[in-house]
């Protein structure tokens, strides 16, 4: 037996003894979890958009979280690899291609969505342009002839994504690429191969990948795509709830979506395409480039506090740092300010086309500037996300491999951790500042979309005040000794935080902690 073939044997063991089965209530618990960390809609899309994506999944059982999955990935790929986003002077620009894994239970109508949002599309595209956009061959030569031969258009799409993740394993324990070459085609970036007969390759991409995969192939996959190569920062996760109406609730809104002028995302997604044949250049407004700044300067901070001196110099400089992370995972890279630019974009690109075909069917050319309210939505869409990809990663991250089947220790959400850390904070107020102590590697702008989101509940109200020491946001809780009628409502979040009323009222009128300037 050769030293290679013994490696390689080594190598396929460790990956079969990854494989144990996980506990079914332990992943049924992480998966709540997951999907519960709602996308907030509203927030995310127009008004219009949002009803239609609800009409859509009633009539058609497609989960709106596996339909968001499909258009994000689709527009990124359709938008084609001469289309980038910048900010300001070209100094930051990247393309947009998207790489999602969006989970659901087994039987949770991935196939469905499959088959009613990107299937259609790709057909479409291949009969009307002559473009093959889904991607049938995962290897390297298979990646750069079908990148060649369809001008750098492409997406990867699986109903069941662990046998790509899988096929990735494999070849990665073989020697092969392919998980280099993902990353390169993340970028955007080309790939060649040198051959007897000349030179094989392309020289950029508009590539994407959407994987529906369930849970437990899911967490399987995750043990083994581990490594330095930043390949899993470059997925985004949308988990889905299953959705399966009742013969009613299908019957009375199918004839909702046939009365708008749009029955499926055909024309949609074949109007980006086409519009961007060419390429297009898509800028950061000038206010929306002054909140991006800020996700950049607060990645320079993180990085220099992370690896920087502990000079108490340094420390009396320390600003605070409103880049979005992945909450306790240490999954912290500078991709997530890409991400974040990405998504502006494609949400920007999408809504721009999806508005006009719902109106009047007649598409206009999209703005090149992506204001500060898209910018806005894609940070509190990606907020979402990271959170629900930071569930599985901790998950993996604690899972005790000693046991014959794999026991997945609970994970909190990110949102819990914030509400929690609020309740247990002394006084009738607690500063940002003050929560990012209690959550460690928890950043600003993250904490401050979910002090939003309770606030939106009636739990509090959050407000930016001036201090001697500059402007600080406050967020003021409900009163400690409201009535019972009063705090009911929001009893369930302060039990499921793990305290209880009293508890709750004492640290509210605790002032021990607050400076005379707070006081006053």
């Amino acid at each position: 037996m050769t030293l290679r073939y013994r490696c390689f044997a080594l190598r396929l063991l460790k990956m079969a003894a990854a494989f144990k089965k996980f506990r079914s209530e332990d992943i049924l618990s992480l998966y709540k979890s997951a999907y519960n960390t709602k996308i907030p809609w509203k927030e995310v899309f127009e008004e219009e958009t949002e009803n239609y994506f609800s009409i859509f999944e009633k009539a058609t059982n497609c989960s709106r979280s596996l339909v968001l999955s499909s258009v994000l990935s689709l527009t990124s790929t359709l938008c084609g690899p001469n289309t980038k986003v910048t900010v300001g002077d070209n100094s930051y620009s990247t393309v947009l291609n998207q790489y999602i894994v969006a989970v659901c239970a087994p039987g949770g109508g991935k196939t469905n969505t499959y088959y009613k949002v990107i299937d259609p599309v790709v057909e479409k595209i291949k009969e009307k342009h002559g473009i093959a956009i889904q991607l049938e061959a995962y290897t390297t030569a298979g990646l750069q002839k079908h990148q060649l031969n369809n001008q750098g258009y492409g997406i990867i799409t699986c109903d069941e994504g662990h046998r790509f993740l899988s096929s990735v394993n494999v070849k990665q324990s073989k020697g092969e690429g392919e998980r280099s070459l993902l990353c390169k085609m993340w970028g955007g970036k080309g790939d060649s191969s040198i051959l007897v007969t000349g030179t094989r390759g392309f020289s950029k991409t508009s590539m994407s990948c959407c994987l529906f995969i369930q849970p437990q192939p899911l967490l399987s996959e995750l043990c083994q795509l581990g490594g330095d190569d930043g390949l899993m920062d470059r997925f985004l996760f949308c988990v889905a709830k299953p959705v399966f109406n009742t013969t009613a609730i299908t019957k009375a809104n199918v004839p909702l979506l046939r009365d708008t002028k749009l029955q499926s995302f055909e024309n949609v997604m074949n109007n980006i395409y086409e519009e961007h044949l060419a390429g297009k250049h898509y800028k950061l407004s000038a206010d929306a480039e002054s909140v991006f700044d800020g996700l950049i300067d607060s990645y320079s901070d993180y990085m220099n506090a992370k690896y920087g001196s502990d000079h108490e110099e340094d420390k009396e400089n320390e600003t605070p740092n409103l880049n979005i992370s992945l909450d306790d995972s240490e999954m912290m890279t500078s991709k997530d300010t890409i991400h974040i630019l990405r998504l502006a974009a494609v949400l920007h690109v999408f809504q721009h086309s999806f508005s006009c075909g719902l109106n009047d069917g007649c598409y206009t050319p999209t703005p090149l500037e992506i204001t500060k309210s898209r910018l806005k939505q894609a940070m509190v869409l990606y907020n979402s996300l990271s959170q629900q990809k930071s569930l599985f990663v901790q998950a993996i991250a604690s899972c005790d491999r000693d046991t014959p089947a794999l026991h997945l220790k609970p994970v909190a959400t990110f949102r819990d951790r914030v509400a929690k850390a609020m309740c247990k904070s002394c006084g009738p107020f607690v500063t940002i500042r003050q929560l990012q102590k209690r959550l460690k590697r928890s950043l600003a702008e993250n904490i401050k979309i979910e002090l939003e989101m309770l606030q939106q509940n009636g739990f509090g109200t959050l407000k930016t005040l001036k201090t001697r020491h500059g402007k600080r946001n406050f967020f003021f809780k409900i009163p400690g000794n409201c009535i019972d009628m009063e705090i009911g409502a929001h009893s369930t979040i302060i039990k499921s935080v793990g305290i209880n009323i009293d508890t709750y009222e004492s640290t509210f009128n605790d002032l021990s902690t607050l400076t005379d300037e707070e006081k006053t």
